[in-house]
């Protein structure tokens, strides 16, 4: 039988610290680490009666509060930024808010120090202040009395075969893990609601949400791969190793589920930088017909006096010129109304192009006189009945 004496040191004083660590002979770099949210993983006199202390950060989900709470290891402002925000502060080490799902994913830790004894071990587990909003301990200390009693940890815990009370350590690492899991499920349902707003719009500010995300997720990336150092502990026996893989493999199908949200991620960052480009192409191709219809004119007043470019030099403006306004109108709107024909017919041909009517015919060549009659094709096209495919016409297309 495993037989193990649990500290959940809560809302503690520095003095009173020191005294548990004498008592027990903890290190104390276990307190200094867990102060300052140091991963660390450290096993001392390896052997009869020896030292595990475990200090892992990872992250839980939890229900949005009213105010943002802290993290002693981030410089972020505990006020909660509106989705509409212009100023996007992306700081890995502060709470992300899922403003889509009402939720918050926040930084928390698990630091334990285990003494190791053949007759009872001690383990000593640290909670930070509760400003930071982080496991308490009495939280902890229920999760480890449910483990105790779930039918599957009872049988390790009661077993002659596997009494060493490395296995309660191993059942408190699982906390960490499923907090990591529900954790990522809730950014999951967020990148789909982000996914959905960048279809229907180019707001910029979802860009930067995408940012802010995809920066998380690579530091979560971090996470996981100091989790699963952590979980790599020396095991003499087959059940404790057996143990251990079971838990490693659990933290592999993290990072495969936090792989997927950071591509699919990347697929939507490129979706809302092709709808910004379509908005930048769009607005170049207003200033493309600005220009057809203003250089033509600029073109005529080139032609009377070469040496002005863009000048006003008719004569009815400038005394030492030779033209006169009757000669440009003369000019420039013709070649006005040349020049935009011309484009309303290579666009207008393109249009008709996409019509069923035109799928049975052979589009491999066109002739140019055949686009620029293309306008009046098109007006008669606009005004004409409305297609209705019959089984004939798609027959021949399927042909």
């Amino acid at each position: 039988m495993c037989e193990v004496r649990a500290l959940f040191v809560d809302s503690l004083s520095g003095p009173v610290l020191q005294m548990l660590g004498t008592k027990f002979d903890v290190e104390p770099f276990f307190f200094s680490s867990s102060f300052n949210w140091i991963p660390a993983r450290y096993q001392e006199a390896v052997g009869q009666g020896d030292h595990i202390t475990l200090t892992l950060t990872f992250i839980r989900c939890m229900e949005n509060p009213t105010t943002m709470p802290s993290s002693p290891t981030s410089s972020y402002s505990p006020t909660v930024p509106t989705l509409n925000s212009a100023e996007q502060v992306i700081d890995t080490h502060a709470p992300l808010r899922l403003s889509f799902t009402n939720k918050i994913l926040l930084p928390d830790i698990l630091a334990i120090h285990m003494v190791r004894s053949p007759g009872l071990s001690t383990i000593i587990s640290y909670h930070p202040p509760h400003t930071h909003r982080t496991t308490t301990a009495h939280t902890l200390r229920t999760r480890l009395l449910a483990a105790g009693q779930s039918v599957y940890w009872n049988k390790i815990f009661t077993s002659t075969i596997s009494s060493d009370p490395t296995f309660v350590l191993l059942a408190l690492l699982w906390y960490p893990l499923y907090a990591f899991d529900e954790a990522l499920d809730a950014l999951y349902s967020h990148i789909c609601s982000l996914e959905d707003r960048v279809i229907t719009t180019t707001d910029m500010t979802l860009t930067q949400q995408l940012h802010v995300v995809r920066a998380h997720l690579l530091h979560y990336a971090s996470l996981l791969v100091d989790f699963r150092r952590t979980v790599t502990i020396p095991a003499v026996k087959d059940r404790m190793r057996r143990e251990s893989q079971n838990l490693i493999d659990e933290i592999d199908r993290l990072e495969q589920s936090r792989e997927m949200q950071e591509k699919r991620l990347k697929n939507v960052m490129d979706l809302a930088f092709s709808s910004v480009n379509l908005e930048d192409t769009a607005a170049m191709k207003q200033i493309s017909y600005l220009t057809m219809v203003f250089l033509p004119a600029s073109f005529a007043l080139d032609l009377i006096r070469p040496q002005s470019i863009f000048g006003m030099n008719i004569k009815l403006l400038a005394d030492d010129t030779y033209g006169t306004l009757g000669h440009y109108c003369a000019f420039a709107l013709p070649l006005t109304a040349v020049t935009m024909w011309t484009m309303w017919g290579l666009m207008a041909s393109q249009q008709r192009k996409k019509d069923p009517r035109h799928l049975v015919q052979d589009e491999n060549y066109v002739p140019f006189w055949s686009k620029l009659s293309s306008p009046l094709k098109n007006i008669r096209w606009m005004n004409g009945p409305k297609f209705r495919p019959t089984s004939k016409t798609l027959d021949s297309v399927s042909l």
